[in-house]
């Protein structure tokens, strides 16, 4: 029996963006199961690309560029809960 992650703090930053990515695209591939998902795919995608985009620029140390990746990491765990929560109780038979 596979359980359901449902807190990716133990991701390293590396790890969390291709975890997160494939969610989206299994989400996506399957959104005929997933008809109301708690954000657009869309808007899903956008927290993905904004989390790799801080992930790349937090390596400049920069204080501005962590806070901005720790933001970025923030939301998208956030999204990545709540998506994996939908998941869980939709394979389940639960709305």
């Amino acid at each position: 029996m596979t359980k359901a992650i449902i807190d990716f703090s133990g991701y390293t930053g590396p790890d969390l963006f291709p975890a997160s990515q494939t969610i989206h695209d299994e989400m996506t591939t399957n959104s005929a199961t997933f008809t109301t998902p708690p954000l657009t795919m869309a808007a899903f995608q956008l927290l993905i690309d904004a989390f790799k985009a801080a992930l790349n620029k937090k390596a400049s140390k920069a204080t501005a560029d962590i806070i901005m990746f720790n933001v970025a990491r923030n939301d998208l765990e956030t999204a990545l809960g709540n998506f994996v929560n939908i998941a869980e109780k939709r394979t389940r038979g639960r709305t």
